[in-house]
């Protein structure tokens, strides 16, 4: 059995703000006797509880400009619950951390970790089903196109395929699926965290930040695909395999595959792999490895009270002697030293 909800009205508000209205003042309540929604004003948005009935969890909703709505979910509903999303002109990041999200049909959308790019032509209403029975952790970054052109400085021919045809083309949706590379990984999951980690106060400017930061790595990472580019150069089912084999590294560092299993994985020549990574991505699947777990070891020595053993383990090394010695080398100083920055 399938449920059907709307957006609270104060969601409604926003989406109608950001495409039609621009406002400068933040999200706010409306008329709360129109709804039983279970909710909690803040500073710069609003947070929506399930109630018993639907699950756990929360969507938290921000409007940090008049060019950005951020929509935050970390929930657990009994069932399949239908979404039902404002027929709006809008180009989205939907970025799905964990979860699943389905169609009409019920057909998977989206499989957690996975991103979708999708244009709203604003035709008609729209929506999809949060899958029941799971943790579903989802971002979702609404952006009017003008954030393109005024925060981002970009015009119509710096738009790398396929946001330069999607825009083009409004009279329809679309959609384009996308890995998580490990910068927007941890973006998304630190938007996720900063309900706990960031002030109140912070938390709007923080997430347009952090929003920027993620629509800048998903365009660079487009850009790095355009085969327009000059350049070192792999074209057609070598670069898609590349990418592919990337953001799977991205999700198993801790525990990667040898470079012949990742081959097998992708479908690849292993000369081929280790060259196109190197010429592309501009690193080694070595180097590639390795800055993905110091990466992550930083910030687990400054937001968790781990020993550096319990460390080393959880990014991937047997040896904690092992794990210092590359730490120091990458940071230029040791692990204890570090959590005390």
């Amino acid at each position: 059995m399938k449920d059907s909800a709307t957006f609270p009205s104060e969601v409604a508000l926003a989406f109608d703000r950001l495409a039609k209205r621009p406002d400068p003042d933040r999200l706010s309540p409306l008329d709360l006797s129109r709804s039983a929604i279970r909710h909690h004003p803040l500073a710069a948005g609003v947070r929506h509880f399930l109630t018993e009935a639907e699950g756990s969890g929360y969507w938290e909703y921000f409007k940090p400009s008049d060019h950005l709505l951020v929509s935050v979910t970390d929930a657990l509903y009994r069932q399949d619950q239908w979404i039902d999303i404002p027929g709006i002109v809008v180009f989205k990041l939907r970025l799905l951390l964990s979860g699943k999200l389905l169609d009409k049909k019920g057909d998977v959308l989206l499989t957690g970790p996975q991103a979708l790019l999708y244009l709203s032509p604003g035709t008609s209403p729209e929506g999809y089903f949060v899958a029941g029975g799971q943790q579903t952790q989802l971002v979702v970054l609404h952006f009017r196109t003008e954030l393109l052109q005024q925060t981002l400085g970009l015009d119509s021919g710096e738009l790398p395929p396929p946001v330069d045809t999607m825009l083009a083309k409004r009279t329809s949706s679309a959609s384009h699926r996308l890995g998580f590379s490990a910068e927007v990984l941890h973006a998304v999951q630190r938007i996720l965290d900063s309900r706990h980690g960031i002030p109140s106060s912070l938390r709007s400017a923080y997430l347009e930040s952090m929003a920027t930061s993620i629509l800048c790595e998903v365009l660079a990472d487009l850009s790095n695909r355009d085969p327009r580019r000059t350049g070192p150069q792999m074209h057609g089912r070598d670069l898609n395999r590349l990418y592919e084999a990337r953001d799977y590294l991205a999700q198993h560092f801790v525990t990667p595959p040898t470079i012949p299993e990742l081959a097998r994985m992708v479908g690849m020549n292993q000369t081929k792999l280790k060259a196109g990574f190197k010429a592309i991505l501009g690193v080694t699947i070595y180097q590639y490895i390795m800055e993905r777990r110091m990466q992550l070891a930083s910030e687990l020595l400054l937001t968790h009270d781990y020993n550096v053993a319990e460390i080393a383990y959880k990014v991937g090394y047997e040896y904690p002697t092992n794990f210092t010695y590359a730490f120091k080398k990458r940071f230029g100083c040791l692990p204890r030293a570090w959590s005390r920055h």
